[in-house]
């Protein structure tokens, strides 16, 4: 089983512009400040009046409809239309109107940026014609705006958000009344004529895997990472991890991590896990990171980034095994090296079964045979013997002759 970490993105929010920034207002525009709370023992009358509104393209003269605008201008030229507003409630309503830079959440989507920061990008560009617009409940109304592009506008993708706004009132998680933004807008994409550059980059790869014991074990890899918008194309950006093992063997692989919209120059940090991997003692983790440009602008190839981690992963049980039989054929390949040794070596003969010149003794010596004792040889027999002249049977000596 695999699965992406809960951080990804949709594409078509678009078409859920309107309804979107109403639920993502008060996190990208609220405010609080000391002027601006009330006590806290008054907070059962801080919930506002129902009050709801959309902002959107005006439609086209053939009655199409545009979820945002995405226009090809040059430097140095100009571009009139206008959005509509239309109010949803059953009061009236008094809006703010204004152009605001965007920008990308941490989560890779598309918003506004916050009403207290100064415009220095697209939103520089964009005049309303209007800086306030009163709305009875039920009815529209187009505000237009003119865009005006510098001559020295860089080539590549700009975003703004043409924004109707209004302050109420909220009661935040302490029962203290503050005020609360409520920004809901259109987007504006403007791609300036030039050379584009789409690109993405990936940085921070980080992968955690701990194998398990049991080789058929939950073996679960995380990867953290950053994807940076390098070009100077707006994409939209899916990203993917995969797990292979020796030979290229695919291990396992996670979901896709989708980003709405990645302005040029905006970076976003991922998280993706795979379930399950088997630890094939080294494990290869590849990220790869797919862009595609909007739809409305002239399609063009986005190179994937990719980023790769290697690991070791080793089955402790197997390992074990293997360790064990390994050591068990090297001690019996011992044992019988040195008994064949000790049957193929000649017996030692000892020193002191050695001649006075160093060459070996008599078997008889060598094997402890009785040492001769220092008495006179043995008398020769028959006529060789000498005859004893204490017998008288030997012949005669002179001086016996004398006798």
């Amino acid at each position: 089983m695999t699965h992406p970490v809960v951080r990804s993105t949709r594409r078509g929010l678009a078409s859920w512009l309107p309804v979107l920034l109403l639920l993502i207002a008060p996190l990208a525009g609220a405010t609080r400040s000391p002027a601006a709370a009330w006590a806290a023992s008054d907070a059962e009358d801080a919930e506002p009046a129902t009050s709801t509104w959309s902002v959107a393209p005006m439609p086209k003269a053939g009655g199409d409809q545009r979820t945002y605008f995405a226009l090809t201008m040059a430097p140095g030229t100009a571009y009139s239309d206008a959005v509509r507003v239309s109010n949803l409630g059953e009061g009236s309503l008094t809006l703010d109107i204004y152009p605001a830079d965007a920008a990308t959440t941490p989560d890779g989507s598309f918003t506004a940026a916050p009403a207290s920061e100064p415009a220095l990008d697209a939103a520089t560009w964009i005049t309303t014609d209007v800086s306030e617009a009163t709305v009875p409940p039920g009815e529209s109304a187009d505000i237009p705006f003119d865009i005006k592009i510098p001559p020295g506008a860089t080539p590549g993708d700009h975003a703004a958000v043409v924004i109707a706004s209004r302050l109420v009132e909220a009661v935040d998680e302490n029962g203290a009344r503050i005020a609360v933004d409520q920004r809901v807008g259109a987007r504006v994409y403007l791609r300036i004529s030039g050379p584009a550059r789409p690109g993405l980059t990936v940085s921070d790869f980080k992968t955690d895997y701990g194998a398990p014991l049991y080789p058929f074990g939950d073996g679960r890899a995380k990867a953290t990472f950053r994807v940076t918008n390098s070009g100077n194309i707006t994409l939209a950006a899916k990203a993917a991890l995969t797990a292979l093992g020796p030979f290229k063997l695919k291990l396992g692989e996670s979901g896709s991590l989708e980003y709405d919209s990645l302005l040029p120059g905006a970076s976003v940090e991922g998280e993706l896990e795979i379930e399950g991997v088997f630890p094939a003692f080294f494990v290869s983790f590849e990220l790869s990171v797919e862009g595609t440009p909007l739809s409305e602008f002239e399609p063009m190839s986005v190179p994937p980034a990719t980023a790769v981690a290697k690991v070791l992963a080793i089955p402790w049980l197997i390992a074990g095994v293997l360790a064990a039989l390994i050591a068990a054929l090297v001690w019996r390949r011992v044992r019988v090296r040195r008994s064949k040794r000790k049957r193929a070596a000649p017996k030692r003969i000892p020193r002191h079964a050695r001649t006075p010149d160093g060459e070996p003794a008599p078997i008889a010596d060598a094997v402890g045979a009785a040492p001769q004792s220092e008495s006179r040889p043995p008398e020769a027999s028959g006529a060789d013997e000498p005859a004893d002249p204490a017998d008288g049977d030997g012949p005669a000596t002179a001086k016996d002759a004398a006798s």
